[in-house]
């Protein structure tokens, strides 16, 4: 039986392909209706300007190097589809989703995504003053929040859990996981900054106090160029 691994992508990930748009402060300021007018208006604008390389080498290393024990899943908090379009197009080249990708190639957006696909099954976009529990209203979030649960290895790439409706997630698995792989599970951290990356550890181990981390103090392109060589220490890709 094959083993997961999810993949817990942050705007880090993105930034490390040239993405860092958001909101101005006097755009932040708006209302919500506004603010999330204007993200759908000119954060697509924004990803046309960016070289999304970084994701590009990930998802190919993937589908080259994942040994036969494992498959990949991907959850991000980015609004952003630059992973997806990535992972799209490397599907569209093998025209079938690589067994490296457990027959998904579907990127899980917990915030919402700019994304131009039919809205009724995807999240809405979220906005950081929004109440976590909306998550809780959409298949999408309520799917990707069952695979973390069912799942014991994690990679975090640019994700802080800073802001409350990210924070959440661990609330909800603390509260629901004790019984689940979560609860026993292994993280792989990666960030150049290793104050912030075990400020990342501390606030999930908070809610699953069982967890154990693994730190990866560089950042998500330099990890990738290097050939992600942890994953080859646990067995999930090759050498």
């Amino acid at each position: 039986m094959q083993s997961k691994v999810v993949w817990l992508i942050g705007r880090g990930a993105s930034i490390a392909c040239g993405l860092d748009w958001d909101l101005s402060n006097s755009e932040g300021k708006l209302n919500r209706e506004s603010q999330i007018s204007i993200i759908k208006e000119k954060l697509p604008q924004a990803m046309k300007k960016v070289n999304s390389e970084p994701y590009s080498k990930l998802v190919r290393i993937l589908e080259k190097r994942t040994t036969s024990k494992y498959f990949h899943r991907f959850v991000t908090t980015n609004w952003d589809c630059l992973l997806q379009n990535e992972l799209s197009s490397l599907c569209e080249s093998k025209a079938a989703v690589p067994d490296a990708f457990g027959m998904n190639s579907h990127v899980y957006h917990l915030n919402g995504t700019v994304e131009d696909t039919p809205e009724d099954l995807r999240s809405k976009i979220l906005l950081e003053s929004d109440e976590p529990e909306l998550r809780e209203m959409w298949f999408e979030s309520n799917e990707a929040f069952n695979i973390i649960l069912e799942s014991s290895i994690f990679v975090v790439v640019g994700m802080s859990f800073e802001c409350v409706i990210d924070r959440y997630t661990l609330v909800a698995l603390g509260r629901c996981g004790s019984e689940m792989p979560v609860a026993s599970s292994n993280w792989l951290l990666v960030n150049p900054n290793r104050e912030q990356a075990e400020k990342v550890s501390s606030e999930i181990s908070r809610h699953l106090p069982d967890a154990k981390f693994k730190f990866v103090n560089e950042g998500f392109n330099e990890w990738i160029n290097r050939g992600a060589r942890e994953l080859c220490d646990i067995g999930v890709l090759s050498a």
